[in-house]
């Protein structure tokens, strides 16, 4: 009996179900926003609020550049690079050199005493947005 090609095509299954597996986690979409919304609230505890939702999503790192604005930073992992790494490993491993950063800002203006205009724009991950949609949704 030939148990030769049933080994390959088992390491081949293995190494499909890998990279399956691999791009379901790193799976999230990434999208362009430029938007403005009126929220409860100074500049300073609209921008803390956000802060501190977005800090506690993995991988995204705040950075608070003025009194009125607040920058994301996330790394972008393309969806080939895990495939590239297992396959030509552990050549491969340069293809992590493929990670970008992505960034967005948010800048918030004060209207009156109580009320904040909120822009945001650049590239958001959909974590980070469902997070600062909570904030909105908190404080409009």
């Amino acid at each position: 009996m030939q148990t030769g090609p049933l080994i390959v095509l088992g390491i081949l299954v293995a190494v499909a179900l890998l990279v399956g597996l691999v791009r379901l986690a790193m799976r999230g979409g990434i999208k362009t926003h430029n938007t403005t919304i009126m929220l409860r609230g100074t500049p300073d505890e609209v921008l803390n609020d956000l802060r501190l939702s977005v800090a506690t999503v993995r991988g995204h790192s705040t950075v608070r550049d003025t009194p009125n604005s607040l920058s994301i930073a996330f790394g972008v992992t393309p969806g080939w690079v895990p495939l590239v790494c297992i396959v030509f490993f552990p050549i491969g491993l340069l293809a992590l050199l493929g990670r970008r950063t992505e960034s967005s800002a948010l800048i918030a203006e004060p209207i009156d005493q109580y009320r904040t205009r909120l822009r945001l724009s650049g590239r958001f991950d959909q974590r980070a947005i469902a997070r600062i949609n909570t904030v909105i949704e908190l404080r409009s």
